[in-house]
């Protein structure tokens, strides 16, 4: 496992309840990669030079959202996702109680 991916691990696992994952979860894992996969790709799009090969450009662009639908597709199943968490009918208590928090952009 590479650091980003260590990172990755960290973040997701302090998120959840201890027993939330088992020793060695192997989707755990795979998140993880396509993680910083998508990452990457992300940065090479965010770099590319539109006046560059359009067609290279679009190999990256479904080259990133096939990552994103794998890792969106393993948070899923995690139950790591905000569906998985919140019900409806807590849904509008949880929100009224966290509008007094940081947002996600001012967050370190």
């Amino acid at each position: 496992m590479t650091p980003y991916q260590a990172k990755v691990w960290e973040e997701v696992v302090s998120s959840v309840p201890a027993d939330w994952f088992q020793s060695e979860d192997v989707l755990l894992t795979q998140y993880c990669r396509h993680v910083q996969t998508a990452h990457e790709l992300g940065q090479l799009v965010n770099s590319f030079d539109l006046r560059g090969d359009i067609k290279q450009l679009n190999r990256l662009l479904m080259m990133r959202e096939r990552e994103t639908r794998a890792l969106t597709h393993l948070a899923t199943k995690m139950r790591l996702t905000q569906q998985s968490r919140i019900t409806a009918r807590s849904a509008g208590t949880s929100t009224e109680a966290h509008t007094a928090g940081r947002r996600l952009w001012e967050r370190g």
